[in-house]
């Protein structure tokens, strides 16, 4: 870690308190792991026994947080001389150990249990789409997070509460300006478009796709845009997600054979949360500095990447003669006829999810 001149060694109570919240960040990752097993590879039948595994791990990353030596050792470095990177690594931890004491460790079991027993319920609610299977979850799950939110701050609106765990620097407020300009502007182009005289290749992509070959394809994409597999990989789960570290990040899609893209996009969207992370310092791992730094920021470089990047026309003339070779029956499909379909999927979502772009 950095230091300036005045200062070679970091106080005994910097270095201790990085041992402690090392330690958590562990705790955490083998919970990730154990979470991407859960929507990846456990059978069917596991998840009695994940719920337990999960809920005791929750437990215990949060006594290292709270019940150990972490608030002692803050309070020593409140008027510590410290660099820069260190007093944020202090801020950072500071952060999550006030709101973490502020909850109870039952309730945080409470939270882990039924997330893992709702994440079953949910698969098995839209594969038969019956929303009602999963309701009694979802009502579960809103509630214990209306709790959580109270012992954070029981005057605060509960959504702001929860909000800050993912954007600690950015208030909702804010939040909310930006989404509204968004959809100003966005939902009357969008509808301008569409009412266009232009032509466009909207079906260049109809077809059936072999769901194998789907994949093969994804890996050529990864493999174009340098994905490392010496530290990550590509599985299939019922929503597309990336989980992991700097020293693995793993990337998951899903396939349908009458939609290739429904794949491909979010292959390339979960790379650029994977080519972030995978950018983490090394030497940082375990520490706030070797962490992303919120969500607006991670879905920022998938976005990119997913939009400005898998949408484009340059792009799409390096896939192409992958996309032929893997699909013969694309041979007569040109680059421009491919980006004007890919970039029309945007225009097909429904008025009502435009309304919250």
């Amino acid at each position: 870690m950095a230091t300036d001149a005045t200062q070679t060694e970091p106080p005994a109570a910097y270095t201790e308190l990085l041992d402690e919240i090392t330690r958590y960040n562990a705790v955490e990752s083998a919970t990730e792991v154990l979470s991407w097993d859960q929507q990846v590879i456990m059978p069917e039948g596991g998840t009695p026994a994940r719920s337990t595994q999960l809920s005791t791990l929750s437990s215990i990353s949060h006594e290292l947080l709270v019940d150990g030596d972490v608030g002692k050792q803050l309070e020593v470095l409140d008027d510590a001389s410290l660099t820069p990177e260190q007093q944020a690594v202090v801020r950072e931890v500071r952060r999550k150990y006030v709101r973490a004491a502020r909850v109870p460790r039952d309730l945080i079991e409470k939270i882990s249990t039924a997330t893992t027993e709702a994440l079953g319920a949910w698969e098995s609610a839209r594969e038969h789409d019956d929303f009602a299977e999963f309701a009694p979850h979802l009502e579960r799950l809103v509630e214990l997070k209306r709790q959580y939110a109270a012992h954070i701050d029981p005057d605060a609106d509960p959504y702001a509460v929860l909000f800050a765990d993912y954007e600690p620097c950015l208030p909702l407020s804010k939040a909310e300006s930006i989404l509204d300009e968004l959809r100003e502007t966005l939902v009357p182009l969008i509808e301008e478009v569409r009412a266009s005289d232009t032509e466009l290749a909207t079906d260049a992509l109809d077809g059936t796709y072999d769901t194998d070959t789907q994949e093969d394809l994804a890996r050529d994409v990864l493999e174009l845009l340098d994905y490392d597999f010496d530290r990550g990989r590509l599985d299939t789960s019922t929503h597309p997600f990336t989980a992991g570290n700097q020293f693995d990040c793993r990337i998951t899609t899903r396939f349908d054979p009458e939609d290739p893209l429904g794949s491909l996009l979010p292959t390339i969207h979960e790379f650029g949360h994977a080519y972030y992370t995978l950018g983490l310092p090394d030497d940082a791992f375990g520490t706030p500095l070797g962490d992303d730094r919120d969500l607006s920021v991670h879905e920022s470089q998938s976005r990119l990447w997913e939009n400005h990047v898998g949408r484009s026309e340059a792009f799409w003339e390096l896939l192409l003669p992958k996309f032929t070779d893997r699909f013969p029956q694309a041979d007569e499909l040109s680059a421009r006829d491919a980006y004007e379909a890919v970039a029309y999927t945007h225009l097909t979502l429904p008025t009502k999810r435009l309304a919250y772009i």
